[in-house]
């Protein structure tokens, strides 16, 4: 119990101000925070106090920076849940007018497959402009990111539709090849 006292009082007293009259060094050249500590450490008089405030800081810090990571975390779902709904509504929508469901999954995957082109260019342009140490301003390097990442995200789709059309024909001749045995 004597321990949390140490720790509480040297939080306490290291984050708050003390009043100008208490604010003297009384000639140890120590700071108001420090000395009352010391006198704390010297009425409780164990070593452990010390670790166990730098436990009580650390596990302090960790929880802010986790709490930080999930708060970005949860921006960042946000954003990619917006671009998302924007291109399955998008996929549903040519699937609709078109009646074929098959477009709306190739509508779908050449969306994907652009964003991430889009995505992967403008980050890579973005490190090697940081390592390189490129004179190439910032909205150079991203808009030569998005064009040909758009670029290179329409051969991808191409050839994930080209590698899917192949794939379903194989499981479609096999499906035949069945049934005509079966038959």
């Amino acid at each position: 119990m004597r321990s949390i006292v140490f720790v509480a009082s040297l939080i306490v007293l290291t984050c708050c101000p003390l009043p100008s009259a208490f604010a003297g060094d009384q000639g140890t050249g120590a700071a108001p925070a420090v000395q009352a500590a010391r006198e704390i450490d010297e009425d409780v008089g164990t070593p452990l106090v010390g670790i166990a405030a730098v436990v009580i800081v650390a596990a302090i810090v960790v929880v802010a920076l986790v709490v930080c990571v999930l708060l970005c975390a949860t921006v960042v779902a946000i954003v990619c849940g917006a671009v998302a709904l924007g291109v399955i509504s998008n996929a549903l929508l040519i699937g609709l007018l078109s009646r074929r469901k098959s477009l709306a999954f190739r509508a779908f995957m050449a969306q994907l497959c652009v964003l991430f082109a889009v995505g992967s260019v403008v980050g890579v342009g973005l490190i090697v402009r940081h390592l390189g140490h490129l004179a190439i301003s910032l909205p150079v390097v991203i808009a030569g990111g998005v064009g040909f990442g758009i670029v290179l995200g329409v051969i991808l789709a191409a050839l994930v539709d080209a590698l899917l059309g192949f794939a379903y024909e194989k499981v479609a001749h096999r499906v035949r090849t069945a049934r005509a045995v079966t038959a």
